[in-house]
This record gives structure tokens, sequence and C-alpha cells, in this order.
């Protein structure tokens, strides 16, 4: 079933929208919804806001579906697309927990080219599924990180521990909604605090820049989504996602 997003929705859609953009490649506007586009195939997707109105581009293999568009699953079976989970939309809603003490661990703004190539190698192998051909995909990253470091816009983080660079993190701001984005700790530093220092930093300068809405995407039913829920997130709406 179908509804119409609220003001809020647009908002959060608009952010997502705008970092797709500055990040894959650019956009264009479909009568169904929007086609993302990339010069990494693996990161061209269709974005549907209304039920299918015209063919999609050849060699489109991912789609996501938002929840006003309508109940689509059996015309996309049709087509060959099977439905692989979804990408909950989460707002901050409550005051999150202050973060725990971490000894030997500090946040500082990436600005420079040695940090941002710090923060795509820690978001690059946060992801198994894009360890294939690897360089490519760092190359592809790095270059979108230093095309858009200057941009007012974005605002990034990265944590060290003992002068390591282990755990990244982006916020994005538009129209006062700041959301958080690249959010990614390296392995072997995981579960001991270092993403919610993270977070909190982020959340701390959505708030500084006067954002009213901070605001995150998830993979429903992850560890993830448990941790944000614990710090004060909660789902807004959810988007389903279909590959060929």
């Amino acid at each position: 079933m179908s509804f119409t997003p609220s003001v809020l929705h647009q908002r959060l859609h608009e952010n997502q929208l705008t970092i797709a953009a500055k990040h894959r490649g650019g956009l264009s506007r479909r009568p169904d919804g929007v086609e993302i586009h990339s010069g990494d195939e693996e990161l061209r997707y269709v974005i549907l806001e209304a039920p299918l109105a015209q063919a999609l581009p050849e060699g489109c293999h991912s789609l996501r579906v938002m929840p006003w568009a309508g109940e689509l699953s059996q015309q996309l079976h049709a087509l060959g697309f099977q439905h692989r989970g979804g990408l909950l939309y989460m707002s901050l809603q409550r005051e999150p927990p202050p973060p725990p003490h971490v000894p030997g661990y500090r946040v500082e703004r990436a600005l420079t080219s040695e940090a941002l190539a710090a923060f795509t190698d820690i978001q690059l192998r946060a992801f198994p599924e894009f360890q294939d051909d690897w360089r490519r995909r760092f190359d592809f990253l790095l270059a979108s990180q230093l095309r858009n470091v200057g941009d007012p816009s974005h605002f990034y983080l990265l944590g060290h521990t003992e002068g390591r660079p282990v755990s990244a993190g982006l916020l994005l701001h538009t129209r006062g909604v700041g959301g958080i984005y690249s959010l990614a700790t390296l392995d072997a530093y995981r579960g001991r605090g270092r993403s919610r220092v993270l977070i909190s930093h982020l959340i701390d300068e959505a708030r500084r820049i006067g954002c009213d809405v901070i605001a995150l995407q998830v993979s429903s039913g992850t560890h993830a989504e448990r941790l944000y829920r614990r710090l004060g997130f909660e789902p807004e709406f959810e988007v389903r996602l279909y590959v060929r």
C-alpha cells in the first residue's frame, strides 16, 4: 500500500539524493523516479517513487522502491528482479547516551588528500562486496572525496587509535537535515565504543550548524540498526531493495 510522503520524508529523501548525485556521478529525473548515474556499474541504480512508467535503462540491475511508489513486487519479479531486503531511514528522536571514553582514541576532521585516502580505505574495507577490483573502486571513491571535501555541506571525520586511522564517518547537510553516511570501523577495532564516539561528534556538528533533523540509513535487521536504536534513532520509513 502506498502513502503520501510527509515533508520530513521528502527532506530525508532529498538528502540521500544529494549524496548520490555528488558521490556517484549525477542523477536524472524519470517520470517514475530518479536514475543514479556512475562510472562504476555496481553503483548505478534507479529509485522508483511511483509505479514503473518507462523502460529501465540498459544494464540496470539494482532498484530502490520508495514506500510511496506502491506495491511493485509482481511487476518487478516479471522483469527479473528479486527482493533483497530493505534500507531503513532513521532519524534521531531522543538524546543519545554519553559516548564512552576510549583510551588512545581521537577524532579529527579529514581535510588532506592523505586523510581522505585513509577515509576511503576504511570505507571500502567495511563492505566485503566491494573487495573485487579494489584498486579501481578505491580510485573512484577517493576522486569523489577529493571533489567534495571543499563543499561546505560536507564534514568528513576520521577516528585514530595510536596514530592509525581506524574509523570514518561523513555528515552531509541539506535544508536543515544532517545526514550521517559512510560510517565504518576496521574489523579489529569494532565493539569497543569507537563508532559511538564518532557518531557523537557527527551529531554535535549537525547541531552546531543548526540542523533540526539528524538522520541515517541502515540495512534492516542488522547489528548496526540495533546500535542506532540504542543511540536514539528511530525508523521513519523503509525502502525496498531489488536486484536483477
